[in-house]
């Protein structure tokens, strides 16, 4: 969904029952006819990051069939024609399962990490619903638009076992590791796919005789540091609600460090006549000490 009057943020849950993104946004909450509008943004703060085990799920009435509301055309269509290869066949299914507050009367909501940790398969599904890029493009108003820039910030760290050798791991490295492992094997699927429909819409473009649409894909990653001392600094950052001061200016000098040396953000700005900084400094030196894990504060 993209909006012409401004930039539109959308905070992404998973529905625990069903294993998808649940988007707190004015579409979704349609399908359950519940104002959106008065929706606390806090609690859609603590339903994205709702680690399971850590934190209670954040429940919703289903008040579906109470409202005006009509499902969409291509919705009763991708259904009706039930082709299980298609994205917008299962899309569709998704967002028909809220119409009926009788089958789904609560809807339990999670860590939206657990479904879609980057944001970017929600938006997949959005776009494969309404005919593809273009087709999404159009329905927003944005047929004009010939650059389309996709900046994904992956901050994915990876499983540490620590000094724990030759022992029975305990409960919080188990749901660490597994929810680490999961997240970060969705990370990389995720931009994979996403390179693909890429290739894809260029490919439908070229076939429909269109000039095709200049698309970027920025994926910024600790992983691009050269330096290995640095990775492991950053990677060790623990997921937290609050960070040290001198944490929070390493991570936003390493943020524009890594942006302004991607390749398709440099292609991106030469495209649109831009200039690129100039460097104002290098990496500073990590910390011997990393700062601890997820893993090793849950307990």
């Amino acid at each position: 969904m993209i909006m012409k009057e401004g930039p539109l943020i959308i905070i992404l849950a998973t529905d625990a029952v069903e294993g998808i993104s649940f988007s707190f946004e004015p579409n979704q909450f349609n399908l359950i006819c519940t104002d959106y509008n008065h929706f606390p943004v806090a609690r859609a703060v603590a339903a994205s990051s709702a680690f399971p085990g850590l934190f209670t799920p954040i429940v919703l009435k289903n008040y579906a069939g109470q409202c005006d509301y009509r499902v969409p055309e291509w919705v009763k269509k991708a259904i009706e024609k039930r082709d299980i290869s298609s994205r917008a066949y299962w899309m569709a299914s998704w967002l028909n399962l809220y119409t009926d507050a009788k089958a789904k009367s609560y809807i339990y909501l999670t860590d939206g990490g657990i479904s879609d940790n980057l944001g970017v398969r929600r938006l997949l599904d959005i776009v494969a619903g309404q005919g593809g890029l273009r087709g999404a493009m159009a329905q927003s108003g944005l047929s004009g638009v010939k650059k389309v820039a996709f900046l994904i910030v992956d901050a994915q760290t990876p499983v540490r076992q620590g000094a724990m050798v030759g022992d029975i791991p305990g409960m919080g490295f188990v749901l660490g590791s597994t929810y680490t492992i999961m997240i970060n094997r969705n990370n990389f699927d995720t931009v994979d796919l996403l390179r693909r429909y890429v290739h894809d819409w260029r490919q439908e473009d070229i076939a429909a005789g269109r000039k095709p649409l200049d698309v970027y894909t920025i994926h910024l990653s600790f992983d691009s540091l050269p330096e290995k001392l640095e990775r492991d600094y950053f990677h060790s950052v623990p997921t937290t609600f609050s960070l040290p001061e001198d944490q929070v200016d390493r991570l936003r000098d390493v943020a524009g460090r890594l942006l302004y040396s991607n390749d398709d953000f440099r292609k991106l700005v030469a495209d649109v006549g831009g200039n690129i900084p100039a460097k104002t400094g290098q990496p500073d030196k990590a910390p011997a000490e990393p700062a601890p894990t997820m893993e090793e504060e849950v307990h």
